[in-house]
């Protein structure tokens, strides 16, 4: 497209390969970002460090005790990854309670590393023609500058590609010797309070960490140990409410099939009792 509008017979020359790429580039970046604003103008997003108010304790603790709404109302999980991710409790609780409504496939994990990867190696290729561009003119003088570029952008990628490859390869194996009990959270009091609720959402600690390991590892690496019987919790629907209240993220109305074996009813009320506890406590 560029190429077409930028034609002129008369203007032929590395100027006009320049004015082409750049055209063509800036074109892909608004397309970029302009595209996902459009699609994506309507959708919320629930961002609890800065959705949960931080300095008002009362407020604070109300968000927090709400939490499980807030993630039973949303439809996609974005997992920004840091190694550390699996350490860290209240991450691990929360995955736990959206797993529990939602598919594995509405959990999106992104490695931030990885994304900055893709954005380098753009910018690389398009610098790298710019250059080719400017430098066809004198070849014979500077031209071995592009080469000295080509190389350096390339040992650079080469060496982010491998870290990033050894970054996957290390979150796998954490994922493989994953267990509720190497998470830890900053508050002792809470520690307890948020094991106690995912080992009553999943009927065993052991139960959950297969749940992680088969959500990035796939069925075959769940332990075969395990015990296969019917969850405690099974979903047949879920119904979401989106409030037209600017105050009100959404409504779920669960239904949910219990096992009266594993969980009674009373069980589930203490579970939401102690949510509750724990907001008024945070």
């Amino acid at each position: 497209m560029a190429a077409g509008l930028l034609y002129d017979p008369t203007w032929i020359g590395y100027q006009y390969e320049l004015s082409v790429c750049v055209f063509g580039f800036i074109s892909f970046i608004v397309a970029l970002f302009v595209i996902p604003l459009v699609r994506h103008r309507k959708t919320m997003v629930f961002l609890d460090k800065c959705c949960i108010p931080q300095k008002d304790p009362v407020a604070k603790s109300y968000g927090i005790s709400r939490l499980a709404d807030y993630l039973h109302a949303s439809d996609k999980l974005l997992i920004l990854w840091s190694p550390d991710y699996l350490d860290r409790l209240w991450c691990v609780y929360e995955l736990a309670v959206f797993l529990q409504t939602h598919d594995e496939d509405d959990v999106v994990l992104l490695n931030l590393d990885h994304l900055k990867l893709c954005v380098s190696l753009m910018f690389l290729q398009f610098l790298s023609i710019v250059v080719a561009i400017l430098t066809e003119a004198y070849y014979v003088d500077v031209g071995y500058i592009l080469y000295v570029f080509l190389l350096a952008s390339g040992l650079l990628t080469d060496y982010e590609a491998y870290r990033c490859s050894e970054e996957w390869q290390k979150f796998c194996s954490e994922v493989k010797s994953f267990t509720l009990r190497k998470a830890k959270c900053s508050s002792l009091a809470d520690y307890p309070i948020l094991k106690q609720l995912i080992v009553d959402m999943y009927g065993s600690e052991t139960r959950f960490e297969a749940a992680v390991r088969a959500l990035w590892l796939g069925r075959m690496s769940m332990n075969s140990s395990v015990d296969k019987q019917s969850e405690a919790f099974g979903r047949e629907s879920v119904i979401l409410d989106r409030g037209r209240d600017s105050n009100v993220i959404g409504r779920t109305f669960k239904v949910i099939s219990i096992d009266a074996e594993q969980m009674a009813t009373s069980q589930w009320r203490k579970a939401v009792k102690a949510v509750d506890n724990l907001g008024k406590g945070a």
